[in-house]
């Protein structure tokens, strides 16, 4: 055992003593956790300090529990306190630490850590650690160390997205180079995304696209096998019998127009990599995003205007100006009952924000959409995420077939008509910033 690993066992055992009460304990308690991480145990580091004030837009003051600036917030809760319901507290005081807003931000009550990088995954950990695992699991604390150290997280979706698309990305990009229609290939690999995430989320049977790019990697035609599949997809009447055995209706729109393409090595290669060494239930549907933007031509982008901002830029945006406005004035409401009616009217898509509705400047859509994660800036004015529309069972909404110019797919505009979207309330697995998805239907 070395000497980290002994501090850091010594800790968990100490924390385990504690009554784990916010108020009288929590300074002990990240005392004692910075001193197993190398720090002096008597002083804080350098720059760092408990109750750091956290100025909010009006005057507003609140006191987060310790914020080392460029480094990390840390904020405590009392023993068996559910770590989710005071996520958006812990967001809201990283928000506007500015301007040195920590990388990294943890949430703790005496009992584990949930350590969030909100730069990148806004709405999952990307790790969560107990104390009592901490001696094996420290290196997702690393910038506690006197020297950071780069952490090293087991819930990085984004790591995961990232290798996905590049071998997805890699696979169009080679169909597109041997000639073939860079529209036909752009809807087909997204059909094969689709097919990816279905296989992992149960929506397929399991590993049936994996087994079946398999197949074609060993000289069986892709146009026949990896076709076939996708009509089977799109026919409501489900096959009996035969490999397509078990393959539901997909009715969102997507696969209705089938044109398969015939895979090449290089192609098969790396779909297959994507496939079969990623768990997709883990991927972020920005994925999506992604993909389209590396399937347009420069060109294309130019004349969309349109680039990729995080959840968390949006994030920066929308809640001072629109989400708190509301929540204020809802907080200040005399009586139940206009305490209920601006809840209705803030819950209503019509309705203009409280600073908009002070000097008739109200709009109604803007130039920024968002959707799964990620959204847009664009010259155009893009609509809201789809939504409305035929409800089908099992509570999936299903949008009109064909929407127009403005349809956002993960976080880049598409300016030809799409496919209907779905949206996923089965999974939590795909609970990363809003689960909407492409149109399934089980």
């Amino acid at each position: 055992m070395t000497s980290l690993e002994k501090a850091l066992r010594d800790f968990a055992q100490f924390a385990a003593k504690l009554k784990g009460d916010e108020k009288r304990e929590a300074q002990t308690f990240l005392f004692h956790l910075l001193a197993a991480f190398g720090h002096d145990p008597n002083t804080l580091p350098e720059g760092s300090t408990f109750e750091y004030r956290v100025r909010f837009p009006g005057e507003h003051t609140k006191y987060a529990d310790f914020v080392w600036p460029g480094r990390c917030l840390i904020e405590m809760k009392s023993w068996g306190v559910k770590l989710s319901k005071h996520y958006q507290q812990t967001f809201d005081y990283w928000l506007n630490l500015v301007p040195h807003r920590p990388p990294y931000v943890v949430l703790c009550n005496f009992d584990e850590f949930w350590i969030y990088d909100f730069n990148t995954q806004l709405q999952e950990p990307v790790d969560r650690v107990p104390v009592a695992d901490l001696p094996a699991r420290h290196a997702a604390l690393n910038f506690l160390f006197p020297r950071a150290f780069q952490p090293l997280f087991s819930h990085n979706w984004v790591e995961v997205t990232r290798e996905a698309a590049k071998d997805v990305a890699n696979a169009f990009n080679s169909i597109v180079f041997r000639g073939e229609d860079r529209v036909r290939a752009r809807r087909f690999i997204l059909q094969c995304v689709v097919a990816m995430f279905a296989e992992d989320i149960g929506l397929l049977p399991q590993d049936l696209f994996t087994r079946l790019l398999d197949e074609c990697r060993r000289g069986a035609s892709s146009y026949d096998l990896i076709g076939g599949l996708f009509r089977q997809m799109n026919d409501s009447n489900p096959a009996h019998a035969g490999r397509y055995a078990g393959v539901d209706y997909f009715n969102g729109g997507l696969f209705a127009n089938i044109d398969p393409i015939e895979l090449t090595p290089p192609e098969l290669g790396p779909l297959y990599a994507a496939a079969n060494e990623n768990n997709w239930s883990y991927v972020q549907p920005v994925i999506f995003g992604t993909l389209f933007e590396s399937s347009l031509s420069k060109e294309e982008r130019h004349a969309l205007g349109a680039h990729f901002t995080y959840e968390s830029d949006i994030q920066k945006i929308v809640r001072p100006t629109i989400v708190r406005p509301w929540d204020e004035r809802i907080a200040a409401a005399e009586s139940q009952v206009a305490r209920r009616e601006l809840q209705s009217c803030a819950g209503s898509a019509g309705c203009p924000s409280p600073k908009a509705m002070g000097d008739g400047r109200a709009r109604r859509g803007s130039g920024l959409a968002a959707w799964g994660g990620g959204g847009f800036a664009s010259d155009e004015v893009i609509p809201g995420p789809l939504d409305g529309g035929n409800h089908t069972r099992r509570n999936r909404t299903i949008v009109p077939a064909e929407a127009e110019v403005g349809a956002t797919l993960g976080s880049l505009a598409i300016t030809e008509p799409r496919p209907r979207i779905a949206r996923i309330h089965r999974t939590e697995r795909l609970d990363c910033g809003g689960s909407e998805m492409l149109g399934l239907e089980r």
